[in-house]
This record gives structure tokens, sequence and C-alpha cells, in this order.
């Protein structure tokens, strides 16, 4: 079971940390009431990612688990481990995040990390690219219509 504090909003469970809630109680009850309210919003009006389609068969091809995560598995979960330290070193007690504007040249730094060995350090920012291309338009030419 999560350790943290349990927080019950509209029949939802949410769990923070003791060390966030901590952080959030200083704020003041209303000022962490009207945050949690905004986040769970977010939250539910987030659109479903539209790289998985609209149709059930749309949906099947693309099976992220079997053809990624089962793949790669440890590949996956060394990119995590440095978002992590990524996240600890730039943003500190804060919760794990991608804050783009604190670096946009992942093509350079990607290759820089290659040439470099740090096979890890390149992964990630392959993927923080791909990423970007993906939410600029970019698609690939095998990317149809009926996969969105």
């Amino acid at each position: 079971m999560a350790q943290g504090i349990y927080i019950h909003i509209d029949m939802n469970c949410y769990v923070r940390t003791p060390e966030e809630e901590a952080v959030l109680l200083a704020k003041g009850e209303d000022e962490l009431l009207r945050e949690l309210r905004e986040e769970i919003a977010e939250l539910k009006a987030a659109p479903p990612p539209a790289i998985f389609g609209s149709t059930p068969a749309a949906r099947k091809s693309c099976p992220i688990y079997t053809g990624c995560v089962d793949y790669f598995p440890n590949a996956l979960a060394l990119v995590a481990r440095l978002s992590y330290l990524g996240n600890e070193q730039h943003n500190p007690g804060t919760k794990v995040h991608w804050d783009r504007a604190k670096s946009s040249d992942n093509t350079d730094a990607g290759m820089r990390h290659a040439i470099e060995g740090d096979k890890v350090a390149a992964a990630w920012r392959a993927l923080a690219d791909l990423q970007a291309a993906f939410e600029d338009g970019y698609r690939p030419e095998w990317f149809t219509e009926e996969m969105q």
C-alpha cells in the first residue's frame, strides 16, 4: 500500500507523500483545496492521447505493453530512473515532471550523449525529441488516419 495522505474528493482517492502534504498545508487550507480541485479538474478534462485512436481496431494496433514495455523493460526502467534523477537535480522535492523550459535541444544533446557513450541519456533525449515532434504534428508516413 502506498505511503502518504489519502484525500477523497468526488469519490476518487488521491495520494500525496507526507512531504508533499507538508508543503501544501503550509500554504493554508483554502489554497490547498483550490489547488487540489484545479489538479483534479485538469486530470478529468485531459483527453485520451490521440495516438491510441478512436476505434477498437485502432487501439488494438497500438500495443503499448506487449509492443514496447515487454520488448524493452530494462531500458524503459533506466529511462524512468534517469527522469527521476534529473527531476531531483533540476526540480528537487517536486513530483517528477518534464520541465520543458529547462532544455529544448534534444537532438543535439541526444547526439552528444550518444557520442559520449551515455546510452540512457541519449534514449531519454530521443524520446523527448519524438514526443515534442509528435505534439508539433509529426507523423511517420506509415501512420494513417485510421490509427487516430
